[in-house]
């Protein structure tokens, strides 16, 4: 026995009792996580690891909560508001754009950043059962690609 630990250090190596993370590391931008807050529509791009990513990249770009850039408004005037809260809109994919990986991704980490947001349980309920049973579906395994884009279609215009 003491050759075979010898031989395979790796195989016994003792295990530390560490406990596995339960919150996400990295942070959606300060715009989604404002919307989420505010229970409005997110897309599920802004959720996934290059959307992540990409707001872990802006954020470091950003000097101090109180940089202000100008952002247009729906009736043409300029306003004011956090440089954290805009977003460049060049890499967005849309919802039903999005790869099944990407999908996958975002509906995880969404659900996590929609309970901490304080979401009622039952809508958080009600996104992870629809989500569900769009992985779930038949069609997420087909072999037929317009199968497998009739779903994220699907759920990306609900």
């Amino acid at each position: 026995m003491h050759k075979e630990c010898k031989k395979n250090k790796t195989k016994f190596a003792p295990i530390p009792d560490v406990e596995v993370a339960a919150e996400p590391i990295i942070l959606p931008s300060q715009a989604m996580l404002h919307k989420l807050q505010q229970h409005k529509f997110c897309k599920l791009w802004y959720f996934t690891n290059e959307g992540l990513q990409e707001a872990t990249a802006t954020c470091l770009f950003t000097l101090d909560d109180d940089t202000l850039s100008f952002l247009p408004t729906a009736d043409g005037t300029m306003t004011l508001v956090p440089t954290s809260m805009v977003q460049d809109k060049a890499n967005i994919i849309e919802d039903e754009n999005l790869l099944f990986e990407q999908f996958s991704q975002a509906t995880l980490c969404m659900i996590a950043f929609m309970q901490d947001a304080g979401w009622d349980q039952p809508h958080v309920q009600m996104h992870i059962q629809f989500w569900s049973a769009i992985e779930n579906h038949k069609w997420h395994n087909s072999t037929n690609p317009n199968q497998q884009r009739a779903l994220l279609t699907y759920q990306g215009n609900l």
